[in-house]
């Protein structure tokens, strides 16, 4: 693909959680499971409707390549979000509840069934939260082109060398480690030791894409990037990349 000169979107794919919640109307309201529970007589009749609104959108994520994942609205769910918190918009409360989920984007939605208004969505990747609104397939498709221009590289773009440094490889298998993760990142070509001075090892990193989209991908990956680098944003050209490894 990279010699036709073709777009690339490797192994760094964020998981998506999804907490949707749905007014179908005549008082039927419901946050879509990932398996739908048990529900009394009086409220099965949403479960079709359930099914059928997940399938939708799992259907349109599998065709872009997109990790997905719905809540399991067990015990714990239930006694950390409610339908009222999804639809009045606290999302700083389900935020919170994704973390036992251990997901790296999650997104929000609210939709009336049974009424023309608008379908509001909220998502949170990488410490930034965008609203939209529009069908579930629709935003689907907007968040893996947003993932896509953020870990994607063209076939075409230039390979360039870039300093990385690592600190915290105090053991044989930390180091077995970073160097499988470094061979997993698909922006990577090649990757070389320069020098090694107590727990710090450095690399000469031959990547597409540059130290920006380096930098991306490894926090990505799980490494932690010292407060000497960039946070966010571009990597000044020349600068030597500070990480640090935890098991």
């Amino acid at each position: 693909l990279r010699n036709a000169g073709q777009t690339v979107w490797g192994a760094e794919r964020p998981l998506t959680l999804v907490w949707l919640a749905v007014d179908w109307g005549r008082g039927s309201r419901e946050i879509i499971a990932a398996d739908d529970p048990d529900r009394t007589e009086e409220v099965s009749r949403s479960l079709d409707l359930n099914q059928r609104l997940r399938e939708r959108i799992v259907k349109v994520a599998e065709q872009r390549g997109l990790p997905l994942v719905f809540p399991l609205l067990d015990t714990v769910d239930l006694q950390n979000v409610t339908f009222s918190d999804i639809w009045g918009g606290f999302d700083e409360r389900i935020v919170a509840a994704s973390d036992r989920y251990d997901v790296n984007s999650i997104l929000i939605g609210r939709i009336r069934a049974s009424s023309n208004s608008r379908e509001d969505w909220s998502y949170f990747f990488s410490g930034e939260e965008r609203s939209w609104s529009g069908p579930p397939e629709a935003i689907v498709g907007r968040i893996a082109d947003l993932l896509t221009a953020e870990f994607a590289v063209g076939g075409n773009a230039p390979v360039e060398s870039v300093a990385l440094h690592v600190s915290g490889i105090v053991s044989v298998e930390a180091y077995g480690s970073l160097q499988s993760l470094l061979a997993g990142v698909t922006l990577i070509e090649s990757f070389v030791i320069t020098e090694v001075a107590g727990d710090r090892v450095s690399y000469r990193v031959d990547v597409r894409g540059g130290a920006d989209r380096l930098s991306r991908a490894l926090r990505f990956n799980g490494l932690v990037e010292q407060e000497s680098a960039a946070l966010f944003g571009e990597v000044p050209s020349g600068t030597a990349l500070e990480f640090f490894y935890g098991p």
